[in-house]
């Protein structure tokens, strides 16, 4: 007798979660919805598959204009049980660069509505019980939702947000995170509009009220990008709480958007704040820089920051810490183009290891890992792991923590480093 081939129910649940996966590394409309369409064909693929395929299916869902605001709010009034599969509501409004265009700033005005989606309907919120991440962004603008909106959304049960909204005032963005009491984990990705920086009135009140208030009493995990680093006076050392415990910071040498007219790197100013910040967070246990700056940033003395002293400033903020057991400092990360000129090794490691940043790794107590992540091109036989950590070992003698090196490949023409045979110790250019 013929017996038609079986998989185990479990081997068929692990594919069908792997599908949903490909949806967080998606960008683009049409990558989402491919992942949307292959669900969708699991959920009608056989009785058996349907369970499963429905869960990872209304998992997370995304809301991009006001008709499928209306039809999902229709869809869990008729199917109640269905409101309880969502975990993740990402909002972003519809617009033609959904397909890979930039959009334009003045494509899209608050009084026209755009930039707007309605989301916070009342059903939908007292309908989604289950709901723990909340993803708005890109091209929503604040201005464009009604005067306190948050107010609206705070009765979710937020443990998760991912920012990346056009605030024409940074109170609003305040109110917005603090609206969630059990927020465990923020994402700042971007601002979209140039900002006006907070002024030090603003940055006093926000502190002042902050601890007042107690707001992010639970927040464990921040991850500042890009813009937010570039803002004067952000951010308040009381605005987030002061019990993060994992904090992630992307930093280039573009110019803020407090200023698009400024063309300059940033000043020490521009850090001022997130060096206070960094210094009020005592329960810090990892702390994450992701560096992506332009070539004259690295060295330069002129009044410009230096890339590498800026590291050892910020760094000492932690150095009374007694928690902090993890620093991750990856140079150039896989996401961004390598738009440097190229440098010896010997030259980066003397820029970076120097005096006052290897007194500063010996004074944390806690301190049990030490990881740096660098580019290499194919090719270069001098570009192995082992070699970079016995060249930092050697440059850290006293240190006690372990060393971890992770090497990149840099899609870019040219070797980001100098021919091994043409560098040496002895060597003090930077650049060739």
């Amino acid at each position: 007798m013929f017996h038609r081939p079986h998989l185990p129910d479990e081997i068929c649940e692990t594919v069908i979660d792997w599908c949903h996966q490909a949806i967080y590394s998606a960008v683009w409309i049409p990558e989402i919805q491919a992942v949307y369409d292959v669900l969708l064909s699991c959920c009608l693929a056989c009785r058996i598959w349907l369970p499963r395929s429905r869960l990872n299916l209304y998992s997370v869902i995304m809301l991009r204009t006001y008709d499928q605001v209306g039809l999902f709010l229709k869809t869990v009034i008729a199917h109640p049980f269905l409101a309880d599969f969502v975990h993740t509501l990402h909002v972003r409004y519809y617009y033609t660069s959904d397909l890979g265009v930039p959009i334009q700033e003045a494509e899209c005005k608050p009084e026209d509505g755009c930039g707007y989606v309605p989301f916070a309907h009342p059903g939908l919120v007292q309908n989604l019980r289950n709901l723990r991440s909340l993803v708005l962004g890109p091209v929503l603008m604040w201005d464009a939702f009604p005067p306190g909106y948050h107010r609206l959304i705070s009765g979710w049960p937020i443990t998760e947000l991912r920012l990346s909204v056009w605030f024409q005032s940074l109170t609003h963005l305040f109110h917005l995170v603090w609206a969630f009491p059990n927020l465990e984990r923020l994402h700042l990705v971007r601002l979209l509009f140039r900002q006006r920086p907070l002024s030090d009135a603003e940055y006093a009140r926000i502190n002042t009220l902050a601890a007042k208030r107690q707001f992010c009493k639970r927040l464990r995990r921040i991850e500042f990008e890009h813009d937010y680093t570039a803002l004067l006076n952000f951010p308040p050392s009381n605005a987030f709480g002061d019990r993060v415990e994992e904090l992630i910071i992307h930093w280039s040498g573009a110019y803020g958007p407090d200023d698009p007219k400024d063309e300059t790197v940033l000043s020490t100013e521009h850090l001022r704040a997130l060096q206070e910040y960094l210094a009020g967070q005592t329960s810090l246990q990892s702390l994450e820089l992701l560096i992506h700056a332009d070539p004259p940033l690295a060295f330069r003395k002129d009044g410009r920051v230096d890339i590498f002293a800026w590291i050892t400033s910020l760094l000492s903020g932690s150095r009374t810490h007694g928690t902090l057991h993890s620093i991750h400092l990856c140079f150039w990360p896989w996401w961004a183009e390598w738009d440097f000129e190229r440098m010896g090794r010997h030259a980066f490691l003397r820029a970076l290891v120097t005096f006052d940043f290897r007194e500063l790794v010996y004074g944390l107590p806690a301190l049990k890992r030490l990881c740096i992540e660098l580019p290499y091109c194919p090719g270069d036989t001098a570009d192995d792991p082992a070699w970079w950590m016995r060249a930092i070992r050697g440059r850290l003698p006293k240190l006690g923590a372990e060393i971890i090196v992770v090497l990149r490949r840099v899609e870019a023409e040219g070797m980001p480093w100098v021919p091994f045979d043409e560098d040496s110790p002895e060597n003090d250019t930077n650049t060739k």
